[in-house]
């Protein structure tokens, strides 16, 4: 027990229901695998609490009582054993193996389980259990299946009410104050002691040692706790020097980490730590018990802390306050998912469609499906004439009628064109056609808007026009006199021009686009034209041109073709793989992030090539700061280089397992401090240690450029 150890929690246990007062605490136990404390009460409900704060973990009912609530259970929990599959808890006439989460593995109540009151793990693994009791049988018990392998009967039946595991002998403290040493095997009586007048109240074994505490004949008191630690040898079979405790020794646990240390507790509250072996100098402590009296000691696995309760049904905490862990090495445990709170949805007519979402998934959306998939099914039957139908007459084959003689033989109705809504949205006429429509009028101006809000309006509720129409893929039509006959304008009313997507790498256009209203890139580029240059492949001057195109059309369709085909004869397009005419397994997304790292430094090239040097267009794009290696090994810092940074890629947290509680999101501004300043481990040559080692590499930033480049650098769906 270290000298910073106090009292660090306190947790009154919940009653059986909402409305009920607390119960005693008939058992409690310390999980071997998880920051987890088990606890039972006398109505056969198990409740969890995890961690140093004692939450609320999982509750369930192991054990039926078959009493009332209002009146003491007659099912309680006496105690927990623990193993990969779950938590096995014992009750008079059951035994019940759970999982952490509360589900139920198997349950064990046979008619000849009377008064169970103890049960041990029968080797050093935890695939079998004995149990036993104030009764005549003992069970072997499968963890795995959850069956009786063996019902043992001895001839001559003991009343067991603790067990204990140590080495090869299962120690079983018997109703008349003796121990017995079974043989872990054979469950054989190997060797016996008899130690108390009275019972025997708690009992603990581990190594070469087993320690007691009950109750003896006082002279002129009666039955007593003794005021001595019985302590037994168990590799020499015999009693070793017991331990004085002049306040009554109550109960007793072997200390996990120290094979000769123990933690012995008074029913007053009076705790002493000691060594068997020099018990001269224990190290002691008291524990208020505000008019309540102990009734339970467990130890932590990890040995760091310890937990008792009293008859005021609360669960009292001592430990480090800085130290506290359960286990040495502990298992994550698997908690329930956060459920995040849905936003209040703004749905009033000026609210953007785009502020609404989508919810999260995996699978390819139906608007997403390739035109593979799409496929002409069998046309439905033409419907009958009414009039026609009038006549026909029922038979025995079917119905039959006289011919009216309206339609031709062999003729082929089109039924297709009924399912057509007549509000669905038409194609915009050629230029060729604007001067006249199908009755000889003027055809007026129509605007795309107006055509969506007709077909809109014109919606059924079993109808086939598409709400979406804003979104459509917009196909171009050819006439005879080529894409020049194609009205543009029905689609962009305004003055910004587009970008015709019926070309080669026309994937670039956003990204063009993006270049174009940057200012900084904009100005760049145009005066960039205005000069003289003699580099043939210029993707400044290309994109000048373009630019200038874009501002003198005015709203008509562009076409990006010059500025695409100098890219395609850049050095190192083909190799990485964002040309369209060499295809790759490259996604898009991630083509146009390699586009625009490839364009920036091409920019970079052809502009210093022209002007001499790169200071305006590293002034407009690139990040300035130096780089850092350093060598996990020897710690040797390299001398730092100077370098400029066009594009950031950013970097995400990972995410978190299924098991641990989600952690908070970080800002965006974080996400791009680290994605900018970024820090990664790799291996490298190391100038000091002449060799391949683990170094470590980060930024340091002194400038800033006027536009920031960054990448989403989404590569997983997660």
């Amino acid at each position: 027990m270290e000298a910073d150890w106090s009292e660090t929690a306190r947790l009154t246990l919940p009653g059986p229901s909402p409305n009920a007062p607390s119960t005693p605490i008939t058992a409690f136990a310390f999980d071997t695998l998880q920051e987890l404390l088990w606890t039972g009460n006398e109505y056969g409900r198990v409740t969890s609490f995890y961690g140093a704060e004692l939450q609320k973990y999982t509750s369930f009912r192991g054990h039926a009582s078959s009493t009332s609530r209002s009146v003491p259970g007659s099912a309680p929990v006496k105690q927990f054993l623990f193993c990969d599959k779950g938590v096995v808890s014992l009750s008079p006439r059951s035994v019940h193996c759970a999982s952490r989460k509360g589900l139920t593995q198997w349950h064990l109540a046979l008619p000849d389980m009377l008064d169970l009151r103890c049960m041990s793990f029968t080797g050093r693994g935890t695939d079998e259990i004995v149990v036993g009791g104030c009764q005549p049988n003992l069970y072997r018990i499968s963890i795995e299946k959850g069956t009786v392998l063996e019902t043992l009967s001895p001839s001559k039946p003991v009343l067991y009410t603790m067990m204990r595991r140590s080495g090869p002998y299962i120690c079983a403290a018997s109703h008349d104050g003796s121990i017995h040493l079974l043989d872990s095997k054979t469950m054989a009586v190997v060797h016996k002691w008899n130690v108390y007048a009275g019972a025997i109240n708690d009992m603990d074994a581990r190594g070469d040692y087993l320690l007691t505490c009950g109750w003896a004949q006082h002279q002129y008191r009666g039955l007593g706790l003794e005021r001595l630690i019985r302590v037994y040898d168990l590799k020499n079979l015999k009693p070793a020097a017991p331990v004085a405790f002049q306040q009554g020794a109550a109960f007793v646990r072997m200390h996990p980490k120290l094979s000769s240390t123990c933690i012995v507790t008074s029913q007053s509250g009076a705790i002493h730590s000691l060594d068997v072996q020099n018990p001269d100098v224990p190290s002691m402590r008291y524990a208020p018990t505000f008019d309540a009296q102990l009734t339970g000691l467990e130890l932590m696995p990890s040995g760091k802390g310890f937990a008792m309760t009293d008859t005021n049904c609360q669960v009292v905490l001592w430990g480090s306050q800085t130290n506290m862990q359960f286990t040495e090495y502990s298992r994550p445990t698997e908690f329930a998912d956060t459920q995040l709170a849905s936003k209040q949805l703004d749905w009033r007519p000026e609210v953007p469609l785009n502020l609404i979402g989508m919810p999260y998934y995996r699978e390819a959306l139906l608007s997403g499906w390739p035109n593979s998939l799409v496929h002409e099914v069998g046309a439905p039957p033409v419907k009958l004439d009414p009039a026609v139908h009038a006549t026909l007459r029922k038979t025995d084959y079917g119905m039959v009628g006289a011919n009216p003689r309206t339609l031709r033989r062999y003729q082929v109705e089109d039924t297709r064109a009924s399912l057509n809504s007549p509000g669905s949205l038409a194609p915009p006429k050629f230029l060729s056609e604007k001067p006249r429509d199908d009755n000889g009028a003027p055809d007026g101006e129509r605007r795309l808007s107006e055509d969506i809000g007709k077909t809109l309006n014109s919606l059924a509720i079993n109808g086939v026009s598409d709400p979406l129409a804003y979104y459509r893929p917009v196909e171009i039509k050819y006439s005879k006199f080529g894409i020049d006959d194609f009205d543009f304008r029905y689609y962009n009313k305004t003055r910004y021009s587009g970008l015709e997507t019926h070309i080669v790498n026309s994937y670039a256009n956003p990204l063009l686009q993006l270049y174009r209203f940057s200012n900084v890139t904009r100005n760049i580029a145009l005066q960039h034209a205005a000069r003289v240059c003699l580099n043939d492949n210029c993707l400044v001057c290309e994109l000048g041109f373009l630019v200038d195109m874009l501002e003198k059309a005015q709203g008509q369709n562009c076409q990006a073709t010059n500025l695409l085909k100098v890219l395609g004869k850049q050095r190192g397009a083909v190799p990485l793989g964002i040309l369209e005419d060499h295809p790759t397994n490259m996604p898009l997304t991630a083509m146009i992030q390699t586009l625009n790292r490839f364009m920036l430094h091409k920019l970079e090239e052809s502009y210093k090539l022209a002007a001499g040097s790169p200071v305006a267009i590293q002034a407009a794009f690139a990040m300035k700061g130096s780089s850092f290696i350093k060598c996990n090994t020897c710690h040797y810092l390299q001398e730092a280089k100077d370098q400029a940074w066009y594009s950031h890629d950013l970097v995400y947290p990972p995410k978190p397992a299924k098991n641990l509680p989600r952690s908070t999101t970080p800002p965006f501004t974080r996400l791009l401090q680290d994605s900018i300043h970024r820090q990664e481990q790799q291996r490298g040559w190391c100038m000091r240690c002449q060799g391949y080692k683990a170094i470590t590499s980060r930024r340091a930033i002194y400038g800033t450029p006027d536009v920031l480049m960054i990448n989403a650098a989404i590569q997983t769906p997660d």
